[in-house]
């Protein structure tokens, strides 16, 4: 991948940090998707969601209708929030705040 970024400095292109550079797309046709999904897989790291989280909603993404990424992110907030109020109706503190205290969606959608 380094050979790419020089390649492409060599021919005059602007280094883009968020370009990927990469010749193989995993999940998205398109570098925009590929990079956004990548992005957020990331967090999984710091508790932001789970990869079971994200590959569901990959699998469940239609590149030809964006919006089906955020009503996909809404559904499964949706069911993240209701098995938080579930745990915590059930007393189970840690358990409720364990599922919605990091979910990727607090970040990936904008208040209204």
């Amino acid at each position: 991948m380094a050979n790419r970024i020089l390649e492409a400095i060599r021919e005059g292109q602007v280094f883009h940090a968020h370009r990927t550079y990469a010749q193989k797309r995993f999940f998205f046709s398109t570098e925009d998707f590929e990079f956004g999904f990548i992005f957020f897989l990331g967090h999984a790291s710091h508790g932001a969601c789970t990869l079971g989280e994200m590959l569901y909603l990959a699998d469940q993404f239609d590149e030809s209708h964006p919006e089906s990424w955020i009503s996909g992110a809404i559904g499964m907030a949706d069911r993240v929030e209701s098995r938080a109020r579930t745990s915590l109706r059930n007393g189970h503190r840690i358990s409720a705040r364990e599922a919605c205290c990091g979910p990727v969606f607090t970040i990936a959608l904008p208040l209204p």
